[in-house]
């Protein structure tokens, strides 16, 4: 089911169609990956300095239910299970804001869609100068190479 077909439909009863087959598709592998990497750990080396849990394992202990609900890149952040799962809460996540921007581009409306497109993308800009500035993140030199001085 895309979103073309769900617009279509206006049913509410579809839209919930359409966020639970992805958390349904995304959720179950990550909870499963999740417990073989739990699970395989142990077996996966021995000796006096290999740790006998995985790395996450306490973390996991007290989070794991973020990860599953897939809201773990917002909530226990510090201390997160399985940490190279941010990824996908956060698609997951974006993919239930796309349909609030897309529903001006799907029915015609394209100076409403262009303007929704342009006001995200100077309000995004906008945080992220606003928080580098509150923050005191230092900036980002960039490396440039020049055929008469080599890197600078």
């Amino acid at each position: 089911m895309n979103f073309q077909q769900i617009n279509e439909q206006t049913s509410n009863v579809k839209w919930l169609v359409y966020v639970v087959k992805r958390y349904l598709r995304l959720s179950p592998l990550v909870m499963v990956v999740g417990a073989l990497y739990l699970g395989l750990w142990p077996l996966l080396g021995e000796g006096p300095v290999y740790p006998r849990d995985a790395p996450d394992h306490a973390a996991c202990q007290d989070n794991w239910f973020y990860t599953a609900l897939l809201i773990n890149n917002y909530i226990g952040v510090g201390n997160i299970c399985f940490p190279w799962t941010w990824y996908i809460s956060a698609d997951f996540q974006f993919y239930l804001l796309c349909p609030l921007f897309m529903i001006p581009l799907v029915r015609g409306w394209k100076k409403t869609g262009t303007l929704t497109a342009l006001t995200l993308i100077v309000a995004s800009t906008v945080t992220t100068g606003v928080i580098s500035d509150m923050k005191k993140l230092p900036e980002m030199e960039l490396q440039y190479e020049t055929a008469d001085a080599g890197i600078r």
